[in-house]
Formats: C-alpha cells, sequence, structure tokens
C-alpha cells in the first residue's frame, strides 16, 4: 500500500483508518462471543489500524508531515452497542490513537 501510493504521489499526507468490522452479539449473549469472533474483531477494528499507522510513520517522519485520523465509535466511549468486542475494540482504536499522538506528535521528535 505505502509502496504504491510513494510510487504514484511521491509523499503520503494523509491516512485515514475508517473500516470496521461487526457482528451482533448482544452483552447478555456472552457465550457466542467466541475467541475467533473477538480476535477477528480485534485484528480488523484495532490491529489493522495500528499495522497501517506503522507502515505510513516512517514516511510521515521523513517528510516531517502528515495526518492520521481514526474512526472510532460511541461505542467505544460507553458500554452499549452490538457486541462487547466491538466496544472494546474501538475503546481500543480511541486510545491507540491518544497513545500515537505522544509517539508521533510534533514534541515526539
Amino acid at each position: 500500500m505505502v509502496a504504491a501510493v510513494m510510487e504514484a504521489y511521491g509523499r503520503i499526507d494523509m491516512l485515514v483508518n475508517n473500516a470496521a468490522y461487526n457482528e451482533l452479539i448482544p452483552f447478555k449473549h456472552l457465550e457466542a462471543l467466541t475467541i475467533d469472533v473477538w480476535n477477528h474483531l480485534l485484528l480488523a477494528n484495532l490491529t489493522s489500524p495500528f499495522m497501517c499507522v506503522k507502515a505510513v510513520a516512517p514516511v510521515m517522519q521523513r517528510q516531517r508531515r502528515g495526518r492520521i485520523v481514526n474512526v472510532a465509535s460511541v461505542a467505544g466511549l460507553a458500554p452499549r452497542g452490538s457486541s462487547i468486542g466491538y466496544a472494546v475494540s474501538k475503546a481500543g482504536l480511541i486510545h491507540l490513537t491518544r497513545c500515537l499522538a505522544v509517539a508521533l506528535g510534533p514534541t515526539s521528535r
């Protein structure tokens, strides 16, 4: 992804992590939230955005410029929504965004 964009445009100015995955599993149906579903939710909603950031961060740091936008959900702010796994993955994405601001922000250089 990064190599293709760099070849086509010579720079990367913005990354928007907007993909999401969910399975409707009511909170009360904890037995339905299997480890496979849990892992799929975390991979799609938390690990994948992190991997995209890791891929573009060196380019943006070399450029000394760039923006990263992670799209989360209100489900990440309070225990509601369509599944515990989705809510937890979005809460993790919110905190990941804060941590990345510390790691990659202007004062981190």
